[in-house]
């Protein structure tokens, strides 16, 4: 029988194992928590302050996460008012873009 490296018996040693290898950010929780075998929410508490990972439920090619790294406020805001597109920040960083609903605001007055 091989042993097993006591490193890999933690769940969090094994979700960052499993980041090591993602090619594409944000991973999706539900799927780092079933390759770290522990709960969606220990792998929220396990990244919530880390840097270096974006984890959410969509997953994004780290190409355009890096894109999304260099933006300045400037640009996002341009973006915004130019063309209505949002961009989402976690922990101070961009992640994700996307476009306005404009029904969403329809009734805020």
């Amino acid at each position: 029988m091989a042993m097993i490296s006591p490193y890999y018996e933690s769940g969090i040693s094994r979700l960052y194992v499993f980041l090591a290898h993602v090619k594409h950010f944000p991973a999706p929780v539900r799927f780092a928590a079933i390759t770290a075998g522990i709960s969606e929410q220990e792998v929220c508490r396990a990244l919530e302050r880390t840097p270096y990972t974006a984890v959410c439920d969509q997953i994004m090619p780290r190409e355009e996460l890096d894109r999304l790294g260099r933006m300045t406020i400037g640009e996002a805001n341009d973006l915004y008012h130019t063309r209505g597109i949002t961009v989402l920040c976690r922990d101070g960083r961009p992640v994700s873009q996307g476009t306005e609903d404009p029904g969403a605001f329809a009734n805020f007055e």
